[in-house]
């Protein structure tokens, strides 16, 4: 022992570069997964010794695990006996202490492990990272009379660089529906997570989880409404997203127009009403599904050339920046008929009045009765091209009538004129021998009502100008005793006049011209002149 001491003495200058309380080794960064160095030389016979090592490397974190094992080296012909000892291993900052190491019994050339210790290192944003390794043994030893408390050994290394860099993603627009975007992003390489952004980036929503392009739909969006869409995607390797994409703008479909109604229905034409929509520039309108009308402003349509009594659909879309929205439509409609035409009387009396007329019969989706009208009022209907008015009252009127389906009533026909049966006046005779009782009877005049206080006989054939101021006045009936020729005058409620004549010759008497009344008990027989008496 004494003899090894002297040959440490002799290396004492070494021992003193070395500064052997706090010696420090540092050298250039080396870029290696794994390393070693020796340092902290006491005299000339025994050193420190590191061997380093990166393992677990992972991108997804940015972190290296690094591993550090501590020797004793002893060089040849150099004895050590020292007890139980401890040591400390540095790495970037993470120390571990090492106790408890064993006593150390050898006669030299021999290396002893110390110990190792293992720290996580994070590396910088770009994958890069340098790291200060060092460590101390606690020698307390005296080597040649010289008294050496500790070794110590520090080295600057460069990790290897993590694979940090992002990857790139592009954007395109596929499709668009009024409440959805179809899109495809691509990127450089496989990600696994892929999101985007309809607020430039202040959130984001993922739609996928692997590869290398993915198509994705947006919904739940407005009608009408521009829409600026970016993306990102992270990295598979590394978890490091990319930048956001160029943004793509994106305007979604109208909305199909809402609230539609029809209104003017008619045989021929009827008008469609729509709300506006947003996003509309024009409208397209629809007749049973076929577009009829393109680039169509407003909110309205009336369509026109309709088959009478035939069904349509009527519809319409918007039309926007983007396209146009899904078809709106209606229900089944059904055209009204063509209004009845050839309205004639096939016969009249005071009674009642027979009407016919013609139909059309284009489209017939519908059964078709008729509504008819006297003087605009309904009176009747009928399932027949003919009806019979039964309460006609033998008044001047017009008749017309109009079709009726379940989709309402036509317009009505031309109308018919009626012209009211003429006052006329028959008179029957009873014969009594001596006298004759005549009864006059009377047909047509307006409202077959006869004026009681006209009434007016006389003898002879004469004409309704000779009544103006002469005639005898009778209420039901009158008698005579002469035979001839008599005539009865008398008006309607409206003042309409007739005379009617009866010759009497069976009377057994003298000739008389007069007349007498005769009532259920007495018989009373006279002359009865009047002003005006022919």
């Amino acid at each position: 022992m004494k003899r090894k001491v002297k040959r440490l003495a002799k290396m004492l200058f070494s021992l003193l570069l070395c500064c052997a309380l706090t010696l420090t080794s540092i050298q250039m960064p080396a870029y290696a997964k794994s390393g070693e160095w020796t340092g902290g030389q006491v005299d000339s016979g025994y050193r420190l010794k590191i061997v380093y090592s990166e393992s677990a490397q992972n991108p997804k974190t940015n972190t290296s695990k690094v591993t550090a094992t501590l020797y004793l080296v002893q060089d040849k012909g150099y004895d050590l006996y020292i007890g139980a000892r401890s040591a400390t291993i540095t790495i970037n900052g993470n120390q571990t202490t090492i106790s408890n190491i064993p006593a150390i019994r050898n006669t030299g050339n021999v290396t002893t492990k110390l110990g190792s210790a293992t720290t996580t290192v994070k590396h910088t944003s770009d994958g890069s990272k340098s790291i200060t390794i060092s460590a101390s043994f606690d020698m307390n030893a005296k080597l040649s009379g010289t008294y050496y408390g500790t070794m110590s050994t520090s080295k600057k290394v460069s990790l290897d660089k993590l694979d940090r860099t992002a990857p790139t993603v592009s954007l395109k627009l596929n499709s668009v529906t009024s409440s959805s975007v179809k899109m495809t992003a691509t990127a450089d390489v496989s990600c696994d997570n892929w999101q985007y952004s309809l607020d430039g980036g202040s959130t984001w929503k993922t739609f996928a989880s692997s590869g290398k392009s993915n198509a994705f739909t947006i919904s739940n969006l407005s009608g009408g409404k521009k829409y600026t869409v970016v993306a990102r995607v992270r990295k598979t390797d590394n978890n490091v997203f990319s930048e956001q994409s160029k943004s793509v703008s994106a305007t979604t479909k109208p909305n199909p127009p809402g609230n539609l109604s029809v209104s003017a229905v008619k045989k021929d034409s009827a008008k469609l009403s729509w709300n506006n929509t947003t996003g509309a520039t024009s409208y397209n309108v629809y007749l049973n599904d076929k577009v009829i009308e393109k680039n169509v402003q407003g909110t309205s349509y009336t369509f026109s050339g309709l088959i009478p009594n035939s069904a349509y659909t009527f519809g319409v879309s918007a039309t926007g920046t983007s396209g146009d929205s899904t078809l709106a439509k209606t229900a089944e409609y059904v055209t009204l008929a063509s209004a009845p035409t050839k309205v004639k009387v096939q016969s009249q009396n005071q009674d009642s009045v027979k009407l016919s007329w013609s139909q059309s019969t284009d489209g017939n989706e519908a059964t078709i009765t008729y509504n008819i009208y006297r003087d605009d009022i309904l009176i009747g209907t009928s399932s027949t091209n003919s009806y019979a008015d039964t309460v006609y009252n033998n008044t001047d009127c017009k008749y017309a009538v109009c079709a009726v389906t379940s989709a309402g009533n036509s317009a009505k026909s031309s109308a018919v004129s009626v012209k009211h049966v003429p006052l006329s006046i028959n008179a029957e005779a009873t014969n009594k021998s001596y006298y004759t009782i005549i009864t006059p009877t009377y047909k047509g005049g307006v409202n077959r009502e006869i004026d009681p206080t006209s009434c007016k006989w006389a003898y002879g054939n004469k004409e309704i100008s000779d009544f103006e101021n002469g005639g005898y006045v009778f209420s039901t009936s009158f008698a005579v005793t002469k035979n001839g020729t008599y005539t009865v005058y008398a008006q309607d409620v409206d003042g309409n006049e007739a005379v009617g004549t009866i010759t009497v010759s069976d009377i057994y008497t003298i000739d008389t011209i007069g007349a007498f009344t005769e009532n259920d008990t007495d018989f009373l027989c006279g002359i009865h002149w009047t002003s005006g008496i022919f």
